[in-house]
């Protein structure tokens, strides 16, 4: 009954590790859930507006086509790293969206990690029906760089790339640039869920 769910919260960087598997879970019963990131900024005085953003990748400028949007899982989260995700099957090109797409193998990933100069990016992770099959360390501030996967043949899936921050890694960026423009926040971007059915 819900279309969309909040994985990022404001600078909350252990609440998105939890809320992060809760939402593969989901996933991974077949719910087609738009993963969002929000800021908690109800006053400007005490935390900074806009992080972490949605961009939404909507084709006109009216509410209704924007809502729609969301719910159709067109949407990139990022508190620093923009992650853009393609997977190409063949002569398919496929974009993230909550409709599933039958392919045939062999099909890659594409991830396009970029920042700027000030947000550190120390890897990107390739994320196939909840577990995390490819891992590159990036580790540069600011980034623009491209990353091929192969993903695995013959079984349905979903795919998602995420990048910035290491997940095991505690704490936080302190004393960097990144700190002073967004104290207390993590650099995180991750993409919606690209669906994959192999053979019908």
């Amino acid at each position: 009954s819900f279309d969309a769910i909040e994985v990022l919260n404001r600078f909350s960087i252990e609440g998105w590790r939890e809320v992060r598997l809760d939402w593969f879970a989901l996933l991974n019963r077949g719910y087609r859930i738009t993963g969002t990131g929000n800021a908690d900024s109800h006053s400007s005085q005490l935390e900074a507006v806009g992080f972490p953003v949605n961009l939404v990748r909507a084709s006109a400028r009216n509410h209704g086509e924007f809502v729609e949007a969301i719910r159709a899982g067109a949407v990139r989260v990022t508190t620093g790293p923009l992650v853009d995700l393609q997977v190409q099957c063949d002569d398919a090109v496929l974009s993230p969206s909550h409709t599933r797409a039958e392919v045939n193998g062999p099909c890659r990933a594409e991830v396009h990690v970029k920042a700027a100069d000030w947000v550190p990016v120390e890897e990107v992770r390739l994320v196939v029906n909840g577990e995390i099959i490819q891992r590159e360390r990036v580790g540069t501030l600011g980034a623009n760089k491209r990353f091929s996967f192969a993903l695995p043949e013959g079984r349905d899936m979903w795919v998602i790339a995420e990048a910035g921050w290491p997940l095991e890694r505690e704490g936080r960026p302190e004393g960097t640039p990144y700190a002073r423009v967004a104290p207390g926040h993590v650099p995180v971007g991750f993409t919606n869920p690209i669906w994959l059915g192999f053979g019908g």
